[in-house]
């Protein structure tokens, strides 16, 4: 990163952070100074190429501060500048997370355009009514709740192209080491989260909204108008991070974990 966009961000994170305890052995300082963003080293990972011009959001449906930024979020991506796109990617760390992957990219191949309803309403499944994680039925239930139905959501959650975009999610996870959703990875460069901020909603969309113009700098422009949008602030909204379990290294990551609870019925072996 240059010296300029470094010291850019710092400034920025650090204006929205003044009026916060600041706490100094945190891993945001590092050699006495705030990093807001960790600057990501290469990876070899098959599924990490040709994310140079994306911004990831990783979440998990559990996670009551993933949902909380979820909208904000896409609501800001349309601002992007062109050539950068945005995507939710179900952080897979662990056995238990590859249901909701699953779930989520099923209804990305049955019907894109119910992504986001289905998303909400799974998050409240999850959250407010208190449904399982584990079983197949939850996620029906979300799927038909939406207008999508029960078999076009069986049929798809089976298919190959479904296991190709678990796959991908559980990769990725591992190779960017995510301990904590939410998390945002732009470019494939810079990792950032709401924990390298303090917490402060405000100050990780500024971040957010300046990473891009470092990976890109002809985007200035675009960096410019991003931030007079956030200047006026996100809705208020509980901001922390969840842990999730260390991952294994990304050259173990070849398969997907799959509980039985999504295994087509009376069929004894998953494709995935």
């Amino acid at each position: 990163m240059s010296k300029r966009c470094s010291s850019w961000l710092a400034l920025l994170g650090a204006l929205w952070l003044w009026s916060g305890a600041a706490v100094a052995n945190e891993a945001v300082f590092a050699d006495g100074g705030f990093v807001p963003y960790v600057e990501l080293g290469p990876t070899r990972v098959p599924a990490a190429r040709g994310l140079e011009s994306r911004v990831l959001l990783f979440v998990n449906f559990t996670c009551p501060y993933c949902r909380g930024i979820h909208r904000t979020i896409g609501e800001w991506s349309k601002g992007l500048p062109a050539g950068i796109r945005y995507e939710v990617v179900p952080a897979v760390g662990l056995p238990a997370h590859a249901p909701m992957a699953v779930a989520y990219y099923a209804v990305l191949a049955a019907a894109p355009g119910k992504l986001e309803p289905y998303s909400e309403r799974l998050y409240s499944m999850l959250q407010d009514e208190h449904r399982p994680a584990g079983s197949v039925e939850t996620y029906v239930a979300a799927a038909t709740a939406v207008g999508i139905s029960r078999d076009a959501f069986l049929k798809a959650s089976q298919t190959e192209e479904v296991r190709r975009f678990v796959t991908r999610a559980q990769a990725l996870t591992a190779a960017y080491g995510l301990t904590e959703v939410p998390s945002v990875v732009v470019g494939n460069r810079y990792l950032t989260s709401p924990r390298r901020v303090q917490n402060q909603p405000e100050a990780f969309m500024t971040i957010a909204s300046t990473l891009p113009f470092c990976v890109n700098p002809s985007t200035s422009g675009h960096q410019a108008s991003m931030l007079r949008r956030m200047s006026a602030r996100p809705p208020a909204m509980s901001f922390r991070c969840v842990r999730i379990a260390p991952q294994q290294p990304a050259s173990s990551a070849t398969r997907v974990w799959m509980p039985a609870a999504l295994y087509w019925p009376n069929t004894s072996r998953s494709p995935l």
